[in-house]
């Protein structure tokens, strides 16, 4: 099931999960320049945080969280500021990271 709204950027987190460990500042600067120019032309894809009730977890985006988190930070975006998200609901119980890996070396 998928749900699409706006939620506070406050209540959303990058995912221990996202494969991709660090962030190139000038690249987060230049998306946060297009952001504030053109605004955001895709929604972050999100799910429910695991343990953390009304925080979302980043599944895909978390360049684009970044540079919106950069934005707030400048002044160019309000503390309250909510972003459109696709919320995703894992109804599933999807395979762990662990698994995929292992399913990935076979």
């Amino acid at each position: 099931m998928t749900t699409f709204q706006t939620l506070p950027l406050s209540k959303i987190q990058p995912s221990a999960g996202n494969p991709r460990k660090t962030f190139d500042d000038a690249t987060i600067a230049g998306l946060a320049q297009s952001i504030k120019t053109d605004g955001l032309l895709q929604n972050l894809i999100v799910g429910n945080a695991k343990g953390r009730k009304k925080q979302h977890s980043i599944i895909c985006g978390e360049r684009r969280f970044r540079a919106l988190v950069l934005l707030q930070e400048q002044g160019d975006l309000p503390e309250d500021y909510e972003v459109a998200v696709e919320i995703k609901a894992d109804i599933r119980g999807g395979p762990t990271l662990l698994d995929r890996l292992a399913a990935f070396l076979r």
